[in-house]
């Protein structure tokens, strides 16, 4: 939730309110993301929606949108630690440009963290890597901090 809430928001519905707010959202007619299964247990989740859902993108100062095209946004990523460096998450990013397709998406776009002097912090990575939507056929269409990129993916129609 913290994407699609304004900061005071998201402070002020922490807990309970937020967990009811997104019980919402996957009630709606569009999922709020795609999830990874290994059996019956799940093991990564990747959040996608049509931009304008998510609020904080909206009050962002450095991920404005970099022209008219009406995108969906990938926000969030997670692999559960036994299941990472396995290409789940390059297929989940995968999974959620064709839900997006499937609702009527031509383009889908990301906003991961690059460290370029250091290693980052794991934390950092829920948006996911450049090199994991570069292997997803995505491409960097702007670079509005030195730590910061703008990646799109065009979507077949």
């Amino acid at each position: 939730m913290w994407w699609r809430l304004t900061s005071h928001e998201f402070r002020e519905g922490a807990g309970t309110v937020n967990r009811d707010k997104f019980r919402e959202c996957v009630r709606e007619l569009t999922p709020p993301g795609v999830l990874a299964y290994r059996g019956q247990t799940t093991v990564g989740w990747c959040a996608v929606a049509p931009r304008e859902k998510y609020r904080r993108l909206a009050s962002s100062r450095t991920l404005q949108p970099i022209d008219d095209t009406p995108v969906w946004a990938i926000t969030c990523l997670y692999v559960a630690k036994g299941d990472r460096q396995q290409g789940l998450t390059r297929r989940l990013i995968e999974a959620g440009c064709e839900l997006a397709a499937n609702f009527g998406a031509s383009a889908v776009e990301a906003y991961p963290r690059v460290s370029p002097d250091k290693p980052s912090n794991p934390l950092a990575l829920y948006t996911g890597t450049e090199g994991s939507f570069t292997r997803a056929g995505f491409h960097v269409v702007a670079t509005p901090t030195p730590v910061r990129r703008i990646m799109r993916k065009q979507l077949s129609q």
